[in-house]
Parts: structure tokens; sequence; C-alpha cells
């Protein structure tokens, strides 16, 4: 809709309250959906203390849609002078709002520093062999070195990545240490070389995140419902630094994530499990589960039957379809990549070991390695009836697919009793 039709419909609307006992009032504050470019972004107008502010989900740069909003606002006229324009941090309490701070965007990283730090990472863990480096010296030195080299606020990619080396180490699991070493080197390679191509500023966006000299694409959604299905708190620089909130789309039956620094206030509100109807949200391209930003939402913490079928409705059933897309999502972000899925068993064997089956007796076991407790806790709810659904992390061990549960639906008649593992 151009500015003109959307302020001759304002017009009507005002024409039809004529006489209905409207009161005069003040407007400080604006939230505008401005489409200019090719693309839809949020301008919030507002006045504190007599001066103008502006901010744009398009960021600290967006002068089109900043434009486009002060011209509808001043009745056409051209805006003049210029604008305070603040960043957006992602986060809404209720539909229809945005609040904006002023954090300030990361530090840009030294990218030849951070690449070389990598690189005598690799370099380091290989010297002295997995079984030594998790109490190396040297190994120490470099994870500092990246730490250091990296932005500042240390990116959750980067944290992540540092904590699955470290567990890795810890159990002398050979072939994940290979991968998340693979995943540094190319991640160093894409530094020194900006023009390597778009998968190589994918990797760099996923480690550090999105700066002026790496941008990463997003793609807005609307209209969307999405469950919150399970949380849990990963391994980052610290034990349980991260953590992590898995939605599962309704429409389209991905998992999603949203995730945080622990105790940072940066991610929605409301208790897990819950629904939650999407007015407007920011999926971010990145390794598997891909994390949303909810920007505008609405929060139902109460979920029936009806809400609990739909789940299951899109609830993987095949495990032999699994393989592929996680072989995919490894090959992508090597080191980085967890996926995540809903799994709705057909069945359950449960000697010597948990294993979730499909309709076609295909397997997926239940990781003990991982999460020993996670998988004893599944297995005590599984003892006596098969779950409705399991939610959790794959992870593979000598060329097979494990779950790593997170939490699990179980059947009550029609109702569904939703444990919370993780």
């Amino acid at each position: 809709m151009s500015s003109d039709a959307l302020k001759e419909a304002a017009r009507r609307g005002l024409l039809e309250m004529e006489g209905a006992g409207t009161a005069g009032g003040e407007v400080s504050r604006v939230v505008l959906d401005v489409t200019a470019a090719g693309r839809t972004e949020i301008v919030t107008v507002s006045l504190r203390d007599g001066q103008l502010v502006v901010s744009s989900t398009g960021g600290a740069d967006d002068r089109a849609h900043v434009a486009a909003a002060l011209e509808l606002i001043a009745g056409g006229e051209a805006a003049a002078g210029r604008v305070s324009l603040l960043p957006v941090d992602g986060r809404a309490s209720s539909p229809g709002t945005i609040r904006t701070v002023d954090d300030a965007l990361p530090v840009t990283a030294d990218r030849n520093a951070l690449a070389e730090a990598l690189d005598d990472l690799v370099v380091a863990v290989v010297r002295v062999g997995v079984r030594e480096a998790r109490s190396s010296a040297t190994v120490d030195e470099a994870v500092g070195r990246i730490v250091a080299a990296a932005p500042s606020p240390l990116p959750l990619g980067i944290s992540r990545w540092i904590g699955m080396l470290r567990a890795a180490m810890t159990v002398v699991d050979v072939d994940t240490v290979g991968r998340i070493l693979e995943g540094a080197s190319q991640v160093a390679a894409g530094l020194r070389d900006p023009g390597r191509g778009d998968e190589a500023r994918r990797r760099i966006v996923a480690w550090l995140g999105a700066t002026a000299d790496t941008p990463g694409d997003v793609l807005r959604v609307s209209d969307r419902t999405l469950v919150e299905v399970a949380r849990e708190y990963v391994n980052g620089v610290e034990r349980a630094a991260i953590e992590r909130r898995y939605l599962m789309c309704l429409d389209t039956g991905e998992i999603l994530r949203e995730e945080r620094p622990r105790g940072a206030m940066t991610t929605s509100v409301g208790p897990c499990p819950r629904i939650v109807a999407v007015g407007l949200g920011e999926i971010e391209e990145g390794a598997a589960p891909r994390r949303i930003r909810l920007l505008q939402y609405a929060v139902t913490s109460t979920l029936g039957p009806d809400d609990w079928v739909r789940v299951e409705d899109v609830a993987q059933r095949r495990f032999d379809a699994l393989a592929s897309d996680y072989r995919e999502a490894m090959r992508a972000y090597p080191g980085l990549a967890e996926p995540f899925v809903v799994v709705s068993p057909a069945s359950c064997a449960r000697e010597p070991e948990l294993v979730l089956l499909d309709g076609f007796d295909d397997p997926l076991p239940v990781s003990r390695a991982d999460e020993p407790a996670f998988a004893a806790t599944l297995a005590d709810l599984a003892r006596d009836e098969d779950p409705a659904w399991v939610a959790g992390r794959l992870v593979d061990a000598d060329g097979s697919l494990l779950l790593v549960p997170c939490a699990a639906a179980m059947r009550e008649g029609a109702d569904r009793r939703v444990m919370r593992i993780s």
C-alpha cells in the first residue's frame, strides 16, 4: 500500500468515526512497516525530550525506509536535517510493539589475527594429539588468542564451537575433533580471502555474526505458529554458557532456535512449552537449527490436545530421511551444526539400551555418551509405554545417528504429558 493510499484510508476511517465520542490525544511514538528498495523494514519514530529519534530494523545506515516514514508523518513534506538512528535489538514483549535499545554493535574482529589463531589451534591439537590436547598449555593459549581476536562481546557461534571442541577432546572423540578442526580451517581460509564465495561468507557469519564487512542474509517471516518443545543449556567458553530454546514451526515442520548467553535478556518471554504466534520474525542463515529473532509475537502458555496433535502431525516419522539432512548440515557447517529434530516413533526397543523405531523398524538409538542423565530419564519414562514424540539433538558415532533427548511427550488418553528432560 502506498503512503497516499494509507493516508486516504486513514481519512475515511476518521470520517466513519466522526461523532463517535473520540477524544483528542497526543502521539509521541509511531511504528511503521515501510517497503523500499524491494524489502520491508520496521521504522519507529518517537520524540524524546523534544528530540526526534528514529530507529529502523534495516540498521543505522537505512535512509530509504526512514525517509519514507518521515515523509508520511510530515504529511508528504520532505524530511530535512540529520536523524539519529538507533539499532534495534529484535525483542518484543507483546504483539505490535518493538523495544529499542542503544546497545553498541559488536567490535569487528581482527580477521587476520583470528585466522592465524584458528590455524595455530589446529596445528597445536594435531601436534600433541587428541588425547593430550585437553590439558595442553599450547592448545589453551591458542584458544585464548581466538577469544582475544574475535569480536567483542564474544559471538555465541565461537563460544559454542570452543565448548564443542573441549567436550570432544575430553572424551577423545577423534572423528568429532577432526570435524570441528575442519570447520576452523574453513573459516580461517574465508577470513583471509573474503572473495572465496557465498558459502565461505555464510560460515563466517555463523561463527562471528553479521558485520558491516560480512553481511548476513535474513528471511523475514510473519503469521507463523511456533511451538517451543524444549530448552537446554549448552557449553560455550564456560560450562552451560548458552541457553537454547527449540521452536517447531507448525507451518513448515522446521526446528528453529532462539539462543542467548546465560542470564542475558535478549530473547522472547514465556515458559516452556508454549505457543508463539509470530507477527514478525527474522530467520538468520547459518548452521542447523537456524536462529530466529522474534520481533513481534504473542505467547500462549497453555497447550491443548489439538495443539499437541499438530506437533505430532509434523514430527519426523521416517528415520532413514534423517541421515541425508544430517550429512548436509555437517558438510555446510562442520564443527558448528547441531541438527535438532522432533521424531514420532512407532515403537521402542528397550534391551540392552533404548532405541526408537519408526514404522519400518529403522532405528534411532538414544545416545548415552553425550548426556547420560538425559538418556536415563527418557528410558525411565519409556519403561512401560512408547513416547508420542521425542525432541533432541542428533549426533553421530561410528557412522550411526543417535539422539540426545531434550523433551518427550507421553500419552495420557487424548492428552499429552510433556516432560522436559534437559
